[in-house]
């Protein structure tokens, strides 16, 4: 996950430290649309590599890959962060995989990759709804654990809200938009500068989603994340009903990275058997 599109900000706030100034952060500031880099997904065996194209209800088309594997009992739907494409993460999510006995499918966002259509946050939601209802259709009665990765966590927590999964995991994320978008502005200008957060953004609220989801939880966070600081994940841990709830900070990890820790990894394991046990 990178930060916002907050070049702007940094601008403004270095001309503001003489004269207040007020910063608008609009949707598009938190999505970085466009083509994977990889042109040939690689090949992980064990792990057999399906490519996903699926059809939404307005049109648009979504592209992305499914992960399988021959002894797999628990099915991982993954939302990666702002700058993530599917096609991309084949050769990061494979060794995640090892050893989890889980088959995992990561859809590209819109304008993603090789989705079609623009990224807004109300079709980010939609899709996500209708990729999990796919997944269920094909998963049958096998657990389903969603896993959101920065801003995916944002869109691992509605669907989390609005459907029955059977775990949890939010990675690198935030309470609510505006704590995210307020923790990019430099702190020598934050006294000078007033974030005007767009209303669809506002609405974004992680906290409030975990009201409405009492299922088995893991949260991650890297010790050395700036973008979304361990601190973020005690709200997130006091707003959860779940009696099966943990936290993990991954020593020496910057954002997005804690899963290659092996405190954090371990834990992953061991999450991935409490949803096995609890869904019995």
């Amino acid at each position: 996950m990178r930060p916002l599109r907050l070049t702007f900000i940094v601008a403004a706030a270095a001309g503001a430290i003489s004269a207040a100034c007020a910063v608008t952060v609009d949707e598009d500031h938190f999505f970085y649309p466009g083509p994977a880099f990889t042109t040939a997904v690689p090949e992980i065996p064990p792990v057999t590599v399906e490519r996903l194209s699926i059809a939404v209800a307005d049109g648009a088309t979504l592209g992305g890959v499914r992960l399988g594997q021959a002894n797999a009992d628990l099915e991982i739907l993954y939302f990666g962060g702002n700058a993530s494409r599917a096609d991309d993460m084949v050769a990061f999510l494979g060794p995640l995989l090892s050893g989890t006995r889980a088959n995992l499918t990561m859809i590209d966002y819109r304008g993603y990759g090789r989705s079609t259509g623009t990224p807004t946050i109300a079709t980010l939601k939609a899709d996500a709804l209708a990729v999990l209802d796919r997944l269920r259709d094909r998963a049958g009665a096998t657990p389903i654990v969603v896993h959101g990765v920065s801003l995916g966590g944002f869109v691992a927590a509605y669907v989390a809200a609005n459907r029955a999964i059977q775990g949890l995991v939010l990675e690198a994320t935030a309470p609510d938009a505006q704590t995210w978008a307020a923790n990019q502005v430099p702190a020598v200008a934050k006294p000078f500068v007033r974030l005007h957060i767009a209303p669809a953004l506002l609405d974004e609220n992680n906290v409030e989603a975990l009201k409405r989801y009492a299922g088995p939880l893991l949260l991650i966070a890297g010790s050395k994340d700036k973008i979304t600081p361990p601190r973020f994940l005690q709200q997130l841990f006091d707003a959860s009903l779940s009696p099966h709830k943990h936290v993990v900070v991954a020593n020496g990890a910057r954002h997005g990275a804690a899963l290659l820790q092996p405190e954090a990894r371990k834990a992953f394991d061991q999450f991935l058997d409490v949803v096995r046990a609890d869904a019995r």
